[in-house]
This record gives C-alpha cells, sequence and structure tokens, in this order.
C-alpha cells in the first residue's frame, strides 16, 4: 500500500454521518488547498463535506504516462483495488466519489474515466497537458462511442488555462465531442470553462468552480427556493433534493434553510396561512431547533394569535433556555419568562 493522506470534515468527530470521497492526484501540491476549499464550500452550504484523499507522487511519469498504458493501468488498480477499499473500510463514506487531476495528472483522469467507468461521479479535469498526448480526445471520443450502453451517470468538469498551443486545441476537440454527445446522450453532465489563469495558478478556481458545478443545486438560494414553491409547494422542493439524491447516487435530504426560505417570502407577503403551513412543517422536520418555533412564534404574533405565542416560546425556551431570538419576542411582548411556567 502507498501512502496517502486524508482531510477528515471538521464535524466527522462527533456525528455519525457518512461523506462523499475527494480523491486528488499529485497529493504533495493539490491536498492542501483542496481540502480548504472543500471545508469553505461545505460550511458555506454550497457543497456536501466531504473525506478529501491525497494521493503524493512516487514516480509521476511512470504513474500517469496515459500513453504507457502497463504503468497507468498499475496505478489505477492502486487506486480502485487498494486505496478505495481501504478508506470505505476505515471512513463512513457514501458512494460518491470524485477525482481530481490538473495538468499530466488532468489527462490521467480522463484515461482513468475510459479505464475505469463505474468507479467515479465526479471528473475534474483541470488544464490538462493534451500537448503531452494529442491523441486523447479522440481516444476518449472512440471509447464513448464503442461503448453505446455504457452509463457514466457522473459529472465532468474541464477547465483550460491562459496557454495557447496543443492543450487549448485538445479541450475545444474533447468539449467539442462531448457537446455534441450530450445532445444525444444524458450519462455526463459536462461543463468547459476556459480560465484567464495561468497553467500554475488555474487549479485554485478550477477546485472551487469545478466542486459547485458537480453539486450544482445542493444550494438553493431564496429565488430559487420560493419559486420551486411557487410551481408545486412544498412538494416541488421535495422532487428537488430527490432528483438530487438519485443524481449523486446517496441520499440529500431537504435541509432547514431550503424549507425557511419560501416562509420568509411568504411572511414577508403576508401570505400568513401558507406560511403557516410551511413553519408547521419545519418545525416537524427539525423538532429541536428553537430558531423554527421562534419563527413560528413570530408568525402567531402577526397573526393576532397571542396564546399561541406563548406556548410556542415556551416550547423554544424548553429546548433552548437562554434562546435569545425567543426571550427578545417575549420581552417585545412585555412577558416575562417565568409566567410561562417551568
Amino acid at each position: 500500500m502507498r501512502s496517502y493522506q486524508v482531510h477528515r470534515p471538521p464535524n466527522y468527530d462527533t456525528e455519525n454521518a457518512r461523506y462523499p470521497v475527494l480523491i486528488v492526484l499529485d497529493g504533495e501540491w493539490h491536498f492542501q488547498h483542496v481540502s480548504t476549499t472543500v471545508d469553505f464550500l461545505a460550511d458555506a452550504g454550497q457543497i456536501p463535506a466531504m473525506l478529501v484523499i491525497g494521493i503524493p507522487n512516487t514516480d509521476r511519469n511512470g504513474d500517469m504516462d496515459s500513453a504507457a498504458a502497463p504503468g497507468s493501468s498499475k496505478f489505477l488498480m492502486f487506486i480502485t483495488d487498494e486505496l478505495i477499499p481501504q478508506i470505505e473500510r476505515d471512513y463512513r463514506t457514501h458512494p460518491h466519489r470524485t477525482l481530481v487531476g490538473h495538468s499530466g495528472a488532468g489527462l490521467y483522469t480522463l484515461y482513468s474515466m475510459i479505464n475505469a467507468p463505474e468507479v467515479f461521479r465526479g471528473y475534474l479535469v483541470i488544464a490538462p497537458a493534451f500537448g503531452d498526448n494529442r491523441e486523447l480526445p479522440k481516444t476518449v471520443a472512440a471509447f464513448l462511442e464503442e461503448h453505446p450502453d455504457l452509463n457514466l451517470n457522473a459529472d465532468l468538469f474541464l477547465t483550460a488555462d491562459n496557454s495557447p498551443g496543443q492543450g487549448l486545441s485538445g479541450a475545444w476537440e474533447l468539449s467539442s465531442y462531448l457537446q455534441e454527445r450530450a445532445t444525444r446522450v444524458r450519462d455526463l453532465r459536462y461543463t468547459f470553462r476556459r480560465s484567464e489563469e495561468s497553467h500554475a495558478a488555474v487549479p485554485l478556481r478550477s477546485v472551487h468552480d469545478g466542486l459547485t458545478s458537480i453539486f450544482e443545486g445542493w444550494e438553493l438560494d431564496r429565488e430559487d427556493a420560493f419559486a420551486l414553491y411557487e410551481q408545486g409547494g412544498l412538494t416541488a422542493i421535495d422532487k428537488h433534493f430527490g432528483a438530487l439524491s438519485a443524481r449523486l447516487g446517496f441520499p440529500v435530504p431537504v435541509p432547514e434553510d431550503a424549507m425557511l426560505q419560501p416562509f420568509f417570502q411568504l411572511e414577508g407577503s403576508k401570505r400568513f396561512t401558507e406560511a403557516e403551513q410551511v413553519i408547521k412543517k419545519v418545525v416537524e422536520s427539525f423538532p429541536d431547533d428553537p430558531t423554527a418555533l421562534y419563527y413560528a412564534a413570530r408568525l402567531y404574533l402577526q397573526m393576532g394569535n397571542r396564546p399561541l405565542v406563548l406556548e410556542t416560546l415556551k416550547k423554544a425556551l424548553l429546548l433552548s433556555p437562554n434562546h435569545r431570538p425567543s426571550r427578545s419576542l417575549l420581552q417585545y411582548m412585555q412577558v416575562d419568562a417565568s409566567e410561562l411556567g417551568p
């Protein structure tokens, strides 16, 4: 077994959740900044928290020479037959894996897609060095055309840097084929970005943009959540996350914020009956959250139901006796918390 690096999500030891896996080639160069970007985006709610695995090089040319199948095959066997089973034994994982490679490792990421298409659901291919292998775009196209029944069920995010020459022409060639194929086959979500960054600097932005592309739909902003609600109520939001679960291959529960965003809009528009239905569902789905109860109490105050306001705030303070928003609302109502009973 070769050495590898592991970055766990910040709350790994305090939760029992499972996590998607992101494998980073050229780990000695990219492991740290990729891990930081993953944590940043996960904390912002844009992607799931992830286990990040870095593979440092021992013989980079031998491992990743995609024109030399024996060496590349041996490295791929290490990833698929040794590393991934070991990670799945040692850590709580989801069956969603993303492979990240830059330059020569970007070529290798494409090589992995056509030589082990069942292993990864995400490919982040950063400025692949097509000048080192001008035939790879044709090889990828030929493989996919020769396997029309193959269901990749994956996301591919490809970037090119600001360098001219074979690297860019190879990226355009592959991009042109994949875009055309996407009109016929819908098993691969494909995104191509041309960056103004240099070859050395392009990984930073590419990792950020690539992950938000692969996990598109993970976060619903206020406008998108309300648009879905207007189309079909909370059922439409449930369907959105159901479709996301199916695409990613693991269950993605509806986050509390995605349900609260329509509530805020409905409350602000004084559509109180609908707002009440939504906040009741939030409280039911997240019974340990005093803030949801506070929002419900705030709504009941606007509806003029003072007894229900006090009953709801009492529940919130039973969950969190020092919950500041609930106590502030009681103060606004000129009610002492002790009057709510024990």
